[in-house]
């Protein structure tokens, strides 16, 4: 029987070999783990690179995604899931997770910064209605509202304001309105903004109300009304206005000008640097009855001259400059030297009162124009003294009445008759200045006048002078009808030369007193042309004529109209004109 020892279990062994047989698994599996996570990492590298796309586990290629108008192109659904998917591979890259999505978007937003063209993200962007509306209006808006509240919308209203001329309120009110406003396309609403895109409209000049408040915080000096200033001076006369003192705009003036940004600029024409020419005018002033100097003016010149009597001797500090205002060569800053146009205006008024010494025939007296040729075929008696004791049926009235309500031009017929009124016609002549309005009114229907000038009992002479008259007035619409234009042609400008040459020629002949500057200007210089009418009921010069089937009207029809026509292009006073040059001249001449 064999011993108990024999027999025993080896644990030693045992344990020692389970041990070995366990460390050799453990290495087989990271062995395999190892060789696993290199296949992985293959298969991940081979699915990252261009051009191919992952399959599904059928093994077919996924549809590309494409947007349009903003919006994908693949079913609901699909596109669903391949968001979870972009931003669950997102959020591993990135760091992020389900609950915690903002370093994914950070994550796409950079990529997509980074790698995509400007063109490509502004049609992204562009296409999307809700991005562009929620966010790109609404960023437009914050900067638009920014702008209009700002110094540079405030400098833009003003120049506005100001610029070729101050608007006035109706007017600035009326082009900020053409500038950001048009006509709604809704029932409820008759404005709406306009807008370079949607829902971005285009900045607004200040409202008028703000525009006031912005000018009046400009620090502009003391200014002192007229009324309060010369009160004494104005009771008698209504003068309303605003004037600043010499002994603080001047300096201020001069410190507007000795900046630096503009001193450098600035040409002293031969004169030491930092000499000022300061000159005062007296354009816009008010005056009297007969252009008199009124109270108001004279008190204000003599307050001016004791103003710069005050200012001889002061220093003034301007930009680092100390220097005195005077009259003598010592000083920096010295009134201008105008002793020539004072000698001028002098002998200017000694020979207006000369003339107020002179008699002059009442025949001189009635050569001013149509209506003084006017006045004089009316025959009025001495007792006429105002325009409305002037009889219904004189050739005087009727032009005046023509004047206002087949010209229009109402503001000139109340002048004329404010003018008889003053001066019964034979004291100065009528002062007015067209606007741009009566001056078109006039060109149009000045026949209309000449009508009502003409009597069928005229003698030769009368005749003449209204037939002369009229056809000034034709050569005269010939000028202003052109030059008026934006657009002119070769042919036009051609036909200027002959049309100016004939008007000039036209006061030269039978109107010499009425030839000046303008005249010159008109006949020499400004190029001119005429638009015929079309319509055959009227004639060239707009009266209608008798027939449709005739050439001209009874004025230019008239054979006394030719010979004046030959009379100019000829350049002299043919045969058949029966009277004188002379007393053409005097028979009447166009007014200003």
């Amino acid at each position: 029987m064999p011993s108990s020892k024999s027999t025993r279990f080896d644990v030693a062994n045992f344990m020692k070999t389970r041990k070995e047989m366990r460390q050799k698994a453990v290495d087989q599996s990271r062995s395999l783990k190892t060789e696993l996570n290199t296949i992985n990492r293959k298969i991940n590298r081979l699915k990252s690179k261009p051009g191919t796309h992952p399959s599904t586990p059928g093994g077919r290629t996924r549809p590309p995604t494409h947007l349009v108008k903003g919006k994908s192109n693949l079913p609901v659904r699909t596109a669903v899931k391949r968001r979870h998917e972009t931003m669950v591979a997102a959020s591993v890259i990135h760091g992020g997770s389900e609950n915690y999505p903002k370093p994914a978007l950070d994550g796409i937003f950079d990529t997509l910064n980074k790698r995509c063209k400007l063109d490509s993200m502004q049609q992204y962007v562009l296409s999307n209605e809700t991005l562009t509306d929620k966010v790109v209006s609404t960023v437009y808006k914050k900067n638009v509202s920014s702008f209009e509240k700002s110094s540079t919308n405030v400098k833009r209203s003003i120049a506005t304001f100001y610029s070729s001329g101050i608007m006035g309120k109706r007017k600035y009110q009326a082009v900020r309105l053409a500038l950001s406003m048009k006509k709604s396309d809704r029932k409820n609403k008759n404005r709406s903004s306009v807008c370079i895109m949607p829902k971005c409209p285009i900045p607004k000049l200040l409202t008028y109300n703000n525009l006031v408040h912005e000018i009046n915080k400009i620090e502009i000096g003391n200014v002192f009304s007229v009324e309060e200033y010369f009160q004494d001076a104005t009771e008698d006369d209504l003068v309303r206005g605003c004037f600043r003192k010499l002994e603080e705009f001047l300096p201020r003036l001069a410190q507007f000008y000795l900046r630096k940004d503009r001193k450098e600029s600035l040409k002293w024409f031969g004169y030491p640097q930092g000499t000022l020419l300061v000159a005062l005018g007296g354009d816009g002033c008010p005056f009297g009855k007969n252009e008199k100097s009124c109270s108001v003016v004279k008190k204000y010149v003599q307050f001016l001259c004791q103003e710069i009597a005050d200012l001889q001797g002061k220093v003034f500090d301007i930009e680092g400059i100390k220097g005195t205002f005077g009259t003598n060569g010592n000083t920096m800053w010295r009134p201008w030297k105008y002793e020539e146009r004072v000698a001028v205006a002098n002998q200017v008024d000694k020979f207006k009162q000369s003339l107020s010494t002179k008699q002059f025939p009442a025949k001189q007296l009635r050569t001013k124009g149509i209506l003084k040729e006017a006045i004089a075929k009316s025959k009025l008696p001495v007792s006429c003294k105002k325009f409305v004791d002037v009889p219904k049926d004189s050739p005087f009235s009727q032009v005046v009445t023509a004047l206002k309500f087949e010209v229009k031009a109402k503001c000139l017929a109340r002048k004329v008759a404010k003018w008889y009124d003053e001066t019964q016609g034979n004291g100065q002549d009528l002062q007015y200045r067209f606007t741009g309005k009566e001056s078109r009114l006039f060109c149009h229907n000045f026949m209309r006048l000449i009508k009502w000038l003409s009597n069928e009992k005229d003698t030769r002479r009368q005749k003449q002078t209204v037939l002369t008259y009229a056809y000034l007035g034709l050569k005269l619409r010939d000028c202003v009808s052109i030059f008026n234009r934006f657009d002119i042609t070769a042919e036009q400008i051609t036909q200027l030369t002959v049309v100016a040459r004939e008007y000039f020629r036209l006061n030269a002949l039978f109107m010499p007193s009425a030839v000046n500057p303008t005249v010159w200007t008109m006949g020499h210089i400004i190029p001119n042309h005429t638009q015929g009418f079309e319509d055959p009921k009227y004639c060239y010069c707009n009266l209608e004529k008798r027939d449709p089937g005739d050439s001209k009207c009874t004025f230019c029809g008239d054979p006394l109209m030719d010979v004046i026509q030959s009379s100019v292009e000829q350049g002299k006073v043919l045969s058949q004109m029966t009277l004188t040059v002379e007393l053409n001249g005097s028979a009447g001449t166009a007014g200003r």
